[in-house]
């Protein structure tokens, strides 16, 4: 997997170079790949019943996904914010 990423990363470099686009670090772009596969399944897993409190407020704390109409999660997260 991670030479299937730096692979693709260098493509993406290439490509940007002769469009003209402003070049990606790697490490940026890795996140910004991984980010990109994770986030489609942990919208379609939130609404899961099974899905414990601890990995819903991870889920949407990593993958910034709002959740209107929890009441729990958003204390936690004002709990959170207050220093």
């Amino acid at each position: 997997m991670n030479a299937g990423v730096i692979n693709s990363w260098i493509i993406h470099k290439e490509n940007a170079m002769k469009r003209g686009d402003t070049q990606m670090k790697r490490r940026q772009y890795m996140q910004a790949l991984a980010m990109a596969l994770i986030k489609p399944w942990a919208e379609q897993r939130l609404p899961s019943s099974s899905l414990s409190r601890q990995l819903r407020i991870l889920i949407c704390s990593v993958c910034n996904i709002p959740t209107p109409g929890t009441p729990w999660l958003d204390q936690w997260q004002q709990k959170a914010e207050v220093p």
